[in-house]
């Protein structure tokens, strides 16, 4: 699994939403290893890609490198499959711990994941689109 990297080259464009937010698109192609295992037969989006989009529209908004800290929160409401286009949806709030993220993932008119997800700078700049 490589997440991270994986979100990152299924971004397919963002726009600012605001001071403090953003809003992006996201396509993880039918090819991508990870999708053999996940599940076979029924392939499935895992759970910690669609984490990784909010991350990786953060990053690109914010023009910083972030590392996660913590999920304070995550629900999955409905599967999303390879070959979908996933909208998302990142706000966040700085606190002097760090920074909160709250995102929300779609596909279609269908909410599929929402999340809270404490980051923080990370100490290596990742590279940006």
């Amino acid at each position: 699994m490589r997440p991270r990297q994986d979100a990152a080259a299924a971004l397919c464009g963002w726009t600012s939403a605001g001071e403090r937010a953003a809003a992006g698109e996201f396509l993880f192609p039918a090819a991508l290893a990870v999708f053999t295992g996940h599940f076979p037969g029924r392939p499935l989006v895992p759970g910690v890609y669609l984490l990784a989009t909010v991350i990786e529209l953060a990053m690109q908004a914010r023009r910083q490198a972030l590392e996660v800290v913590a999920v304070e929160r995550a629900k999955w409401s409905a599967p999303a499959l390879p070959g979908t286009v996933l909208s998302v949806q990142v706000a966040w709030q700085e606190l002097a711990a760090g920074t909160l993220l709250d995102g929300t993932v779609r596909a279609g008119a269908t909410t599929v994941a929402s999340c809270r997800i404490a980051v923080r700078a990370a100490s290596e700049p990742a590279p940006l689109a």
